[in-house]
């Protein structure tokens, strides 16, 4: 069985199985097999989902304390103290406790996560001595274990496969949950009160949904609830590489440091959704790329350089499944994921559009402010007998537009007497001038490119220029796939007649 989920969807595998798992556990109870098969979806009335433990025909009662000797399991799920017995058949006189569907969970999660296997010896389950090998010889933290040609080397990984289809926020923070669980030396394994805790504490993190629309891309951020404006900028850094001077959030068209406190709990902020997110821009980049996510690594294995009816048909029908699995990610692709993603950049438009009408009222709020100054030096006369803060309060006044128009237009007692004022507003003048002729030739550039030279539709029709080879990609798959399921039924006859078609 094979088995991809959302990040949605794995918080739910996570925890209602663990809400299941405790459950047991307080009833002083040990299932013995679990795995993905034994995990049930469950559609309430309301359309939530229950993910419901299930096939309780192994379980028996076992104190925290108490062991037991019985075996029962699936094979590629069973701790290896009980693989060692059951499956390679050797009389060890081991014990075993509650903990070990511990490790079956662990192998079931880290299934969920990558639809895959964590521990997979080249030619499965044949190869079972190769089996116990990865699973007992792996280092600590390892949570997966791979070999891909006959006798060849194990490859070891510490982390999970960037194909993971999990946002790599909730990665950061499933990684160390499997290497607790996946951990042969019970000084190192966690207790299910650790277990338990860390599954609590990941659930209860506040998400923070953001798009970064350089890239068209959406994150998931993690918080810890008491976490504060800086941390979530680091954790955008950490998915992004995004300096955070150089972060740009919005949130309802407002900077988003402007509708929280920098010291405001990230537990008390406004909630965010997928479709309702934060929106993230780059001030040091402006361009835009399209970023489709990872494809899983499937490859085809080396063929063997034994010729024979009998592992031909096995071959055979590996090679078929991974044509499968190529066909169904192309579909993916092609049907599904690129117009998702287009739908979203569409859709994302609207915050593009905020994010200019954000900049656009702040440069017309300094334009007409510097009007205002403009207005205010012209007023300065020759006498000098005037209080600092009768002038600070003119001010204030002329740049809120708290100054009558009829007034204005009469004398004043203080219109010749800001002559003491002029020099330092000369200066604030000085600095406003060479801000404004700062922007002017990035404002020239971006309208060049954008406007006159029409960057946008010219990488818009570059990239349209392969979407009809990508629309003929599933075409492609199907057909070669037809031909390697041809050709495996062909394996398939010669060993039922024990010759070869070819021959």
């Amino acid at each position: 069985m094979t088995l991809f989920v959302s990040t949605l969807n794995y918080n739910a595998h996570t925890s209602t199985p663990a809400a299941g798992m405790k459950h047991l556990r307080d009833n002083n109870l040990v299932h013995r097999d679990l795995k993905p098969g034994n995990i049930m979806k469950f559609i309430d009335i309301d359309g939530s989902t229950i993910y419901k433990l299930t096939d309780f025909g192994a379980a028996r009662e076992l104190q925290d304390d108490q062991q037991f000797m019985s075996l029962y399991g699936t094979e590629e799920y069973l701790h290896p103290d009980m693989y060692e017995r059951a499956v390679l058949r050797k009389p060890v006189g081991k014990t075993f406790g509650a903990r070990v569907d511990l490790w079956s969970i662990g192998v079931t999660l880290y299934h969920v996560a990558t639809g895959m296997l964590p521990f997979r010896p080249y030619g499965g389950r044949r190869n079972k001595e190769t089996m116990y090998h990865i699973t007992t010889e792996k280092a600590p933290g390892v949570i997966s274990g791979v070999q891909t040609s006959e006798n060849g080397p194990i490859e070891w990984c510490t982390t999970l496969p960037e194909t993971c289809q999990l946002s790599l926020g909730l990665r950061k923070l499933v990684t160390p949950l499997l290497a607790g669980l996946l951990e042969v030396d019970p000084q190192r394994m966690w207790n299910f009160e650790r277990f338990f805790q860390e599954v609590t504490m990941i659930l209860s993190r506040k998400v923070v949904h953001v798009f970064l629309v350089n890239k068209v891309q959406p994150l998931t951020i993690y918080m810890d609830p008491e976490h504060r404006y800086e941390e979530l900028q680091y954790l955008i850094c950490e998915q992004t590489d995004m300096n955070p001077v150089n972060q740009l959030l919005l949130y309802d068209k407002k900077h988003f440091s402007s509708v929280v406190a920098m010291d405001q709990p990230a537990s008390s902020y406004p909630s965010t959704t997928p479709r309702t997110p934060l929106v993230l821009f780059s001030k040091q980049d402006d361009d835009v790329t399209l970023t489709l996510p990872e494809t899983p690594a499937v490859k085809f294995g080396s063929f063997p350089a034994l010729v024979s009816v009998e592992h031909d048909a096995t071959v055979g029908k590996s090679m078929c499944a991974v044509g499968h699995a190529v066909k169904r990610k192309i579909d993916y692709f092609s049907n599904e994921v690129i117009v998702q993603e287009l739908t979203n950049l569409r859709s994302q438009l609207s915050h593009v559009q905020a994010l200019t009408s954000t900049v656009s009222d702040r440069f017309s709020q300094l334009v007409a402010n510097h009007r205002r100054f403009l207005m205010l030096t012209q007023m300065c006369g020759g006498n000098q007998d005037v209080s600092t803060q009768a002038l600070r309060e003119r001010m204030e006044d002329l740049v809120n537009n708290k100054v009558d128009t009829e007034k204005s237009n009469h004398s004043h007692p203080w219109s010749g007497r800001l002559e003491e004022l002029v020099q330092g507003a000369g200066a604030q003048d000085r600095v406003v001038r060479d801000s404004l002729n700062a922007i002017v030739p990035v404002v020239n550039q971006l309208f060049e490119r954008v406007v006159t030279g029409a960057q946008l539709r010219r990488q818009w029709q570059q990239v349209r220029s392969d979407a009809a080879s990508v629309e003929r990609a599933p075409n492609k798959a199907a057909t070669l796939v037809n031909k390697l399921r041809e050709s495996w039924q062909h394996l398939l006859r010669d060993r039922a007649a024990r010759s070869m078609w070819f021959c």
